[in-house]
């Protein structure tokens, strides 16, 4: 079944990812290109295991949607975790003064990547509801309508956060005070990302209700 080759695929992914991040910790150039294919391969993973698959006459579209809205959140919130886990850390290890510089420059080189990928997963959620909700009436008179609703509540907190960082945050960086902020609004972020993640959870779980799902 196309599930079952999603299922393939994943487990094939994660054997390349592991053997890509083998070769990178050997200095191993062709290790990253490995990497990239691999996240690549997961990405489309839940796209063919889940209800994109089944979306009569529109699932290759349903799947590419799927697969661009994965990337979205892994270059949005995956790169702010790496950011605050390793980014400032290692940059909080240089002298005063210079510290705060290396912060301030590592979080303005991914502002911009931020937003590409905020705007990628905001037109793929969009997608994805047009595929799955036969009208506007389905947000709230449906189970997965209403989750999606709370998906989508939870998500404008982190969206809202983000913003902040963006525009109050980002412009201080270049002080201890600033960075100390930054790491409290950041972590405010990934948390409720974490709250995001578990709702998906919940909503690729229940029944669509498009073409596929009750009528």
């Amino acid at each position: 079944t196309l599930w079952g080759k999603g299922w393939l695929l994943q487990a094939a992914g994660i054997v390349l990812a592991a053997a890509g991040l083998r070769a990178i910790r050997r200095n191993r150039s062709f290790g990253w290109p490995m990497l990239a294919t691999a996240a690549l391969a997961l990405a489309m993973t839940p796209g063919l295991s889940g209800h994109a698959a089944s979306v009569p006459g529109k699932a290759a579209l349903a799947v590419l949607g799927d697969t661009l809205h994965v990337i979205g959140a892994g270059g949005w919130i995956g790169t702010l975790l790496l950011l605050v886990a390793a980014g400032i850390p290692a940059a909080w290890t240089l002298d005063e003064g210079a510290r705060e510089l290396a912060v301030a420059t590592l979080v303005r080189a991914f502002s911009p990547i931020a937003l590409v990928f905020t705007a990628v997963l905001a037109l793929t959620g969009g997608l994805a509801a047009w595929l799955h909700l036969e009208s506007v009436a389905a947000l709230w008179q449906t189970p997965y309508g209403r989750t999606l609703l709370l998906k989508l509540a939870i998500l404008s907190v982190v969206a809202g956060t983000g913003w902040y960082n963006w525009k109050k945050v980002t412009p201080r960086l270049e002080t201890s005070t600033g960075v100390a902020l930054l790491r409290r609004t950041a972590a405010v972020e990934l948390g409720t990302a974490v709250l995001v993640l578990l709702v998906t959870a919940v909503l690729v779980a229940t029944p669509p209700t498009g073409p596929m799902g009750p009528r």
